[in-house]
């Protein structure tokens, strides 16, 4: 999932426009230009698929 903030940091204003995003680009929610508090039920069998297609986790290095 990707999320997108509105905020200030170290002098740089970001849009806001939140959202959360799957990863297969779809928007599954998102708040606009207002605050807001953004929650998504993410299925077990979803999170397996996700995983099956996308094996991320085989990229991580140990630090």
């Amino acid at each position: 999932m990707s999320l997108r903030l509105a905020v200030v940091q170290h002098d740089l204003e970001y849009a806001g426009d939140s959202a959360v995003i799957d990863p297969w680009g779809e928007r599954l929610t998102s708040a606009a230009s207002v605050e807001a508090l953004l929650i998504v039920d993410v299925a077990a069998d979803t999170v397996e698929k996700t995983r099956t297609e996308f094996p991320v986790l085989q990229d991580r290095r140990d630090s």
